[in-house]
């Protein structure tokens, strides 16, 4: 299971959120280079003349995980947190899990606990499957919050369709729930197009058939992934318009370091969707052919890429 979840560590997140906080001796105008207090933060909402603390409110809030790495009654009792009978863990990640989690939905609470501290506050794991994700979302919003953010997303969400976690989305909006999701950092990090095949092509010795036409008559698509990334490995998706469960066309994706073929990834030939990893630190040239069924949109997408 593909995850991948935006949002400041736990550690990172609590060192500049904590009331313990040695940054919190700084002047009130002055924000350090671990960011801004929460007194900092309080006093900037409090100049915009709202006068709202969040009392009344519950905040759900979904992400990895929420003690852990245990830590949380400590947060409760520091201020960090609200009091424990505030917080309610609907569904924690189990202990031990892979991956496993960084307690990052502990550090956006600690968040909304600095901007609004008089908010009760609500967590349900988003990492066990799209399936709970959206049965997170739902339970949630049963529970009263009336606000629900997310830091996570999962690379096999449908593209052109809506899937079983936006559904979870559109139902709570439906009933007066405000929700709010990371957007990533990947914006025009993919590429799009109608199908517009080349019906033979060739790439060092490797002969490709009904295979994408990327622009001037070429059959692959230069991918640099730079050297300096966390992960070892960069994960891609491509997926193409038609139906989950119910495809018509079969896609492959081959990719070419130097003009030999380094990895051949094949659609299941149920989901419009492939999902592969590549090294960083290399330039791939990357193709996308049509073995059988009608021919589609694809939609290929790198996930932490440049292209």
């Amino acid at each position: 299971m593909a995850v991948v979840a935006l949002a400041l560590p736990a550690a990172a997140a609590a060192s500049v959120h904590s009331v313990a906080s040695p940054a919190q001796t700084a002047a009130a105008g002055a924000v350090g280079p671990t960011g801004a207090t929460p007194d900092q933060v309080r006093q900037a909402l409090n100049a915009t003349n709202l006068g709202v603390t969040g009392a009344g409110f519950t905040v759900g809030v979904l992400s990895d995980s929420f003690d852990y790495l245990g830590g949380a009654a400590a947060d409760e009792a520091d201020g960090a947190l609200p009091p424990a009978s505030q917080v309610s863990v609907l569904k924690d990640l189990p202990n031990p899990n892979n991956p496993a989690g960084t307690d990052e939905g502990r550090a956006m609470m600690q968040i909304v606990h600095d901007v609004a501290p008089g908010a009760g506050l609500d967590f349900y794991t988003a990492f066990v499957s799209q399936q709970d994700f959206a049965a997170g979302i739902l339970a949630l919003a049963n529970a009263g919050c009336r606000v629900i953010c997310d830091d996570v997303s999962y690379f096999a969400e449908p593209f052109y369709q809506t899937g079983v976690v936006g559904n979870a989305i559109q139902t709570v909006e439906q009933e007066g729930v405000i929700y709010l999701t990371s957007a990533g950092n990947r914006d025009a990090v993919g590429y799009q197009a109608a199908w517009n095949p080349i019906q033979t092509a060739t790439v060092g010795s490797t002969v490709l058939h009904d295979t994408q036409d990327f622009g001037n008559g070429s059959p692959t698509q230069t991918v640099i992934i730079g050297g300096n990334r966390m992960e070892p490995r960069v994960p891609f998706v491509v997926q193409w318009n038609q139906p989950y469960g119910a495809v018509t066309s079969n896609l492959e994706v081959v990719v070419f370091l130097n003009n030999v073929v380094v990895a051949t990834v094949t659609g299941n030939g149920r989901d419009p969707s492939i999902l592969f990893t590549l090294p960083q630190g290399n330039t791939y040239a990357i193709a996308v052919q049509n073995l059988s069924g009608p021919r589609s949109r694809p939609h290929q997408r790198g996930c932490r890429q440049q292209f």
